[in-house]
C-alpha cells in the first residue's frame, strides 16, 4: 500500500463508490491488490473502493469499457481517470537483504498516454 497506493492517493476518487481499475505490470500480476493494507486508516484497499483488475490496458479502450455514466464523468461526458504508465518507483531492500529496483516498462508509458 505504501509503495503503490499512497503516492497516488490524493488523486484517487473522493467517493468510496467509484471503482478503481488496476492494470498491473507483469511483476505485479499476482499481487493481491484487494489485500493491500492502509495502516493509517486500518483498512484494506478493497474496503475503500470497488476494484477491477484487468490484464491489459487495451481492454479499457473498447467501447463497452468506456461508456460514460453520471457517476464517472464530467458534464461534458469525459470520463474521470488517473492513468499511470511507467512510474518512478524507489528502490528498496527486500527481507532477504537483496536490493530491488523497478525496471522501465517498455511501451507502458505510450499505452497510458494513448488511453488518457
Amino acid at each position: 500500500y505504501k509503495l503503490l497506493i499512497e503516492p497516488i492517493e490524493s488523486v484517487l476518487p473522493a467517493s468510496p463508490d467509484q471503482e478503481i481499475v488496476i492494470v498491473p505490470c507483469p511483476v505485479l500480476t499476482n499481487l493481491p491488490f484487494a489485500a493491500l493494507y492502509d495502516e493509517n486508516s486500518s483498512t484494506y484497499l478493497s474496503q475503500k473502493y470497488p476494484l477491477r483488475i484487468v490484464p491489459t490496458i487495451r481492454l479499457l479502450a473498447t467501447p463497452a469499457a468506456t461508456v460514460a455514466t453520471e457517476e464517472n464523468s464530467h458534464s461534458d461526458g469525459i470520463l474521470n481517470s488517473v492513468v499511470v504508465g511507467n512510474p518512478i518507483v524507489p528502490s528498496f531492500v527486500l527481507r532477504n537483504g537483496k536490493k530491488w529496483q523497478h525496471r522501465d516498462l517498455k511501451g507502458a508509458e505510450g499505452e497510458a498516454i494513448h488511453v488518457a
